[in-house]
């Protein structure tokens, strides 16, 4: 019996991205082209199926019944498609490691450690997906990548390293000028502070740290919350505008350098510890395996031994 007629690859590519991103402006930047492309190939497809894939909200698209089973069958179409695609494309990237990490990591931790390992790997080449969404790693390809998380990674292989640690950090002009010496003298300082104790239940927050360092209820001068970018908040602290309860791994190479100072204690755990993710199968690659043995040892380094 012949195949009917299949809608035009491109509508399809199109519907399943903002499908799967729930998002047209996610979907366009996906495929480098405008949104109004995009919604345009989308409408093209509805027109060809005679079917409504999403009903168009007043801030956001939902997906409707016929859309959803559209969609599960794409998603896997595409996937299968990408595998075929591979497995007969020459391999002239066996030597390139894919990770995924969140932007603070890349930024404060991963890049500046990066070049080192390259020079000392020449044949190898590493290619960063930062983002802070959760990642397909079979859909990306990616090879691993690294989570500061409490739970048990689904459907990856993974590896679970030290638990964070948080301590109070400042650049030295900010020190001196606010006479930093005691944990009360906090009360005439600017906290710079996250939204990490949101996202995570368990994670330690300035009231713990006052709590443990024995100035339970303490009040700051102000607090300035940068939101998910902590990376900022320590940015922030290099540039004198407060005092921030960093991480030891995004703090290191700003703590060596001599951007900031802890100047009292205590260091604190954090509740969440950092893990290596993989895609099943991936560890088998040795340059996969070379890598997250490196950067496994690095941030087990770092935690353990924070200034």
């Amino acid at each position: 019996m012949p195949f009917r007629r299949l809608p035009p690859l491109n509508a399809l590519r199109a519907f399943e991205a903002v499908a799967r991103n729930s998002s047209i402006k996610i979907a366009a930047d996906e495929m480098s082209v405008t949104p109004a492309a995009v919604s345009q190939q989308v409408k093209k497809l509805e027109d060809d199926l005679g079917v409504m894939l999403f009903q168009r909200r007043t801030r956001h698209l939902e997906i409707t019944a016929p859309g959803q089973v559209l969609a599960d069958g794409l998603k896997e179409a595409f996937l299968q498609m990408r595998r075929a695609v591979d497995d007969v494309r020459p391999r002239q990237r066996e030597q390139c490691i894919v990770v995924a990490c969140g932007p603070p990591f890349a930024a404060k931790f991963l890049t500046p450690r990066l070049a080192p390992f390259l020079d000392t790997h020449p044949d190898l080449e590493v290619r960063l997906v930062s983002d802070f969404r959760r990642m397909d790693y079979e859909e990306h390809q990616i090879d691993l990548g690294v989570r500061l998380t409490d739970r048990d990674a689904e459907g990856l292989d993974f590896e679970w390293l030290d638990e964070e640690q948080v301590l109070p950090l400042a650049s030295p002009d900010y020190v001196s000028k606010h006479d930093l010496k005691r944990p009360e003298d906090l009360t005439r300082a600017t906290l710079l502070d996250d939204e990490n104790e949101s996202l995570h239940a368990g994670v330690t927050k300035w009231a713990d740290w006052f709590d443990a360092a024995g100035v339970p209820g303490l009040k700051p001068k102000r607090v300035i919350n940068f939101g998910v970018h902590i990376d900022q908040s320590l940015d922030a602290a290099v540039a004198g505008m407060g005092v921030v309860l960093g991480t030891a791994v995004l703090a290191q190479s700003d703590l060596n350098a001599e951007r900031l100072v802890n100047p009292f204690g205590p260091t604190l755990g954090m509740g969440l510890r950092h893990q290596v993710v993989m895609r099943p199968g991936a560890v088998n690659r040795p340059q996969v395996l070379l890598f997250k043995e490196w950067l496994a040892s690095e941030i087990t380094a770092t935690i353990g031994s924070p200034k």
